[in-house]
């Protein structure tokens, strides 16, 4: 059944102004309207700090390395694999790679960078645990006679005007991640951490090696000139 709209005369406007109500529409309150109104941005807000779907490393298939198996025999143990120049038996080998790996800048800053990286990891992880701070406090206080106090309780024998007081505050927080977002901090940090490791490796690799190589061609070359210099060489090795 069609409601039938009821004319009525609205004195707010001008006269001979009529207008329709329904009867069955009634206006919606101010309270209705905020708290929708904040149900609404609550929610924007949770959307705007929900977190993506989890990592998934990538699958990337690669050519295998030509002599891998000869490399993984002659590598035994991890200590041989750190110092890895220790195999030639060259004592001063070893000097200048001692030397190089204590006093090169690159490397400092790269360790550096890993104390960072796992500083702020373990505060990411922090962010998720439970808070607590106490704030005790003692303090003394002697009365001064001078005081209006001190002129009442002077005159009582045996009066001690020494004091103290003890307060003990404490507070108690606890974030909840709802949205995930310190889980998420947390998980970057970890990344940024065992990156900055894998970087420190690679710049140490780096430099042993360079060291190494500079150091087997001044030995290459001392021998070519020893050969060319000293005829007995020549034919200890074949050349004459």
């Amino acid at each position: 059944m069609t409601e039938v709209p009821q004319v009525i005369q609205n004195r707010t406007l001008k006269e001979g102004t009529r207008c329709l109500i329904y009867p069955g529409a009634r206006r919606r309150p101010a309270a209705a309207i905020i708290r929708q109104s904040v149900f609404a941005a609550v929610m924007s807000c949770l959307t705007a700090c929900a977190v993506g779907p989890n990592y998934r490393t990538p699958q990337i298939s690669l050519i295998p390395f030509h002599n891998v198996s000869k490399t993984a025999f002659s590598i035994s143990s991890s200590e041989n694999a750190v110092s890895w120049w220790k195999s030639f038996h060259d004592t001063e080998l070893d000097k200048i790679e001692s030397r190089v790996l204590t006093q090169n800048l690159d490397l400092k800053a790269a360790y550096a960078r890993v104390l960072q990286g796992r500083a702020i990891a373990r505060s990411a992880a922090a962010q998720m645990l439970p808070t607590l701070d106490f704030s005790p406090q003692v303090s003394a206080t002697r009365l001064s006679e001078e005081g209006l106090i001190g002129h009442i309780v002077r005159e009582i024998p045996h009066f001690n005007r020494d004091y103290r007081e003890y307060n003990v505050g404490g507070v108690a927080s606890w974030e909840l991640d709802i949205a995930g977002g310190l889980r998420r901090a947390h998980e970057a940090a970890r990344d940024e951490f065992q990156a900055a490791e894998a970087e420190g490796d690679g710049t140490r690799l780096s430099l042993a090696a360079e060291a190494a190589d500079t150091y087997l061609r001044i030995r290459g070359d001392q021998a070519r000139l020893r050969i060319e210099v000293d005829p007995s060489v020549r034919t200890v090795f074949g050349f004459e």
